[in-house]
């Protein structure tokens, strides 16, 4: 009986990777049939998303990718259908006795398993994904030699490791665990993602990015309501989270410690995911450390010192991250509570924000209704849940827009929730092509791959361990956020949307380790786990270099907020404290909502902030807003750094808001209507 469960392994391991490159051949193929069908013709843009020009006249650049896009569209929504279907069917005729299992026959997997691990390495040969993530500091690049050496030796020691472990998990080791993986949450948090109105410089880090994101915010904290009176490019969460700054009031400094606070539990439940399901404690401490440099770190480490990128880490994490991990506690205890739990928090996650709460709720719905197939269950069972586990999330959302109609006190034009996502899709702003040669990109799709065929394979073999379930809900999650990088194929998207193939590369390593260990498959299956080993060994070694600057810089970073770095922030900051008494002035300038949220106004007028405003339509309506709204002062920005990045009609505002004074560096001016100027 031991031999016929040792073929049976190494055969689901065979058996994994033939199906994987069949998968991908047959992926390749239907890509370019797609390529062949699909209309090559670039469609004119509507005319209500034609996009602004910079200032100096000079229009956007545009990349539409309405091929490419239809062929990831399309293979996205049916390769996973394709392998459910696969496995299903092969399913039902192991069932019916159409097909033998011989006991006997040892299955070679030698050449097979050195062989994917190779081809796995080559993408990642010479690339700048490797090189921003592994070294990123001017010592590491002329130490390569030395750290790719000793990433080697941490690889044959977490091997070895791995094969002489006995899986006992004592209280010590638990406490140790957590205790390196708090101690690195803080490093990174308090090294640079917490900051006050003193850090802010001209660094369009703060005007586009910070301000982007805060603008929404510091609007419905003051009242406004989204869709009825501005749109927000990423997503409803400012009206969830509006009462607490309602609360404790809205500041760079305030926001930035609630958003490090969401990231900071973001990680913590990635470290709950790999505590339940990476069972050797080492491996999943070193998971846990470069699973952290993705998230945003990666930034900070090649020198973006001040770009925190909230759009992503923590906006787009936090509710995938939580719904992941309901989920898996759901998968192993199969409670009610945690089921109708996992319901609502899948539908605040699309609420929250639509481009990565729908990848979250599809994944997690898609996974429930699959598993009963493949475990030979009923299929109302899957139904039914499924169908249950959706009503309460649609609920969800629907409650959440019901209570925003009832806020708005007018009707919703519902399709405006879509409105970021018609802008860059439609004229293709800010999108880059996906390299069609050898790219890391490719990788990261391989591990979602190879993450859904080792769950659907492995519910075959033992349907109740959770591990798979949360494979498969990981890998079809991860194919959802990476629509995030086929938009803007830009290094840093990739990186920033690989924290769920980290999760199931970690994974699997440790599934084949164990298995290696337990003499359940050949020793040369080992070589599967060989890449990812490296590569969790040089982000741990990265993460471990890069540990004392990080605790100097949280140092110095929490002890000078109350420093002002930059002297043309902190002059206009001052010059508009001293001159708005109260008023709800509109500020023309860079930084404008981050001024707005220190000053505690918002802006007059109805419609998105200046970083913001991409379509020509919005800027007409904001500059005639100005010139017949009865505004009580404006503030314009009129040097370089501070100064608007669309021309607003400068000379049309100063005609009929005359220049009342500027601040001492000459970098603002304060208008006002003319009846305001005294004679």
């Amino acid at each position: 009986m031991k031999e016929i469960g040792t073929a049976e392994k190494e055969d689901a391991i065979s058996k994994g990777i033939v199906v994987l490159f069949c998968f991908f051949v047959c992926v390749a193929v239907s890509a370019i049939v797609i390529w062949f069908f699909v209309s090559h013709e670039i469609v004119s843009t509507p005319a209500d998303q034609i996009l602004v020009h910079s200032r100096a006249g000079v229009p956007y650049n545009v990349a539409p990718e309405p091929v490419e896009r239809a062929i990831f569209l399309t293979l996205a929504a049916l390769s996973p259908a394709a392998l459910v279907a696969y496995f299903w069917l092969s399913g039902l005729a192991t069932s019916s006795g159409r097909r033998t299992h011989s006991a006997q026959k040892k299955p070679s997997i030698h050449w097979q398993s050195i062989l994917v691990a190779s081809l796995f390495i080559l993408p990642f040969v010479s690339s700048d994904f490797v090189e921003l993530l592994f070294f990123p500091t001017v010592w590491a690049k002329s130490n390569k030699s030395i750290i790719v050496m000793c990433g080697a030796m941490v690889s044959l020691a977490v091997a070895y490791h791995s094969q002489t472990y006995e899986g006992s998990v004592k209280r010590i080791s638990l406490v140790v665990w957590w205790s390196i993986a708090l101690i690195a949450i803080a490093l990174q948090i308090l090294s640079y993602r917490v900051s006050s109105i003193n850090s802010v410089t001209l660094s369009q880090s703060w005007s586009v990015h910070v301000d982007a994101a805060l603008y929404a915010l510091n609007q419905v904290v003051h009242g406004r309501t989204i869709i009825a009176d501005l749109p927000s490019q990423y997503g409803f969460f400012p009206e969830i989270i509006a009462p607490v700054f309602k609360a404790i009031g809205l500041s760079v400094f305030s926001m930035t410690v609630f958003f490090a606070g969401l990231h900071a539990a973001g990680l913590v439940f990635i470290g709950i995911l790999l505590r339940r399901h990476v069972h050797n404690p080492l491996l999943s401490i070193l998971i846990f450390l470069v699973v952290s440099i993705p998230m945003s770190l990666f930034m900070y480490l090649n020198g973006s010192v001040q770009d925190i990128y909230i759009q992503y880490f923590p906006i787009r994490f936090f509710w995938p991250a939580i719904a992941l991990l309901l989920f898996s506690l759901y998968s192993s205890k199969q409670s009610k509570m945690l089921f109708c739990g996992l319901g609502v928090v899948s539908g605040f996650a699309v609420f929250w924000n639509i481009d990565t709460g729908i990848p979250a709720l599809i994944s997690i719905g898609a996974t429930i209704l699959v598993k009963p197939l493949i475990t030979k269950r009923p299929a109302f069972h899957g139904v039914g849940s499924a169908a249950l586990f959706g009503s309460i999330a649609i609920s969800t959302i629907a409650a959440c827009f019901f209570a925003l109609r009832i806020k708005a006190g007018i009707p919703l034009d519902l399709s405006e929730a879509f409105a970021a996502q018609k802008i860059f899709y439609m004229t293709g702003f800010g999108m880059i092509p996906m390299p069609v040669s050898l790219d890391p990109w490719q990788a990261v799709l391989v591990i979602y791959a190879a993450g859904a065929i080792a769950a659907l394979s492995g519910w075959q073999r033992d349907p109740k361990n959770s591990v798979y379930d949360v494979l498969l809900c990981s890998a079809i999650m991860g194919l959802g956020l990476f629509v995030y990088y086929q938009g803007r194929s830009h290094v840093n998207c990739l990186i920033l949307v690989s924290w769920p193939a980290i999760l199931i590369g970690g994974v699997m390593t440790d599934l084949v380790l164990r298995a290696v260990r337990n003499r359940s498959v050949n020793m040369a299956s080992a070589s599967l786990a060989i890449p990812f080993l490296f590569f969790v060994s040089l982000g741990a070694i990265t993460f471990i270099a890069s540990s004392k600057d990080m605790a100097k810089d949280a140092i110095r970073n929490m002890s000078t907020l109350d420093v002002a770095r930059d002297p043309v922030v902190a002059d206009e900051l001052r010059f508009m404290r001293e001159t708005y008494r109260g008023r709800a002035c509109l500020i023309l300038s860079q930084r404008q909502a981050i001024y707005s949220a220190e000053l505690n106004i918002a802006s007059p007028l109805n419609g998105p902030g200046i970083a913001e405003t991409l379509l020509q339509r919005d800027l007409d309506k904001l500059v005639r807003s100005a010139l017949t709204s009865p505004l009580e002062c404006i503030y314009l920005g009129v040097t370089e750094g501070s100064i608007t990045f669309i021309d607003v009609n400068d000379s049309a505002l100063m005609a009929k808001y005359p220049v009342i004074s500027r601040n001492p560096l000459g970098t603002m001016m304060l208008l006002e209507p003319s009846s305001a100027v005294s004679p």
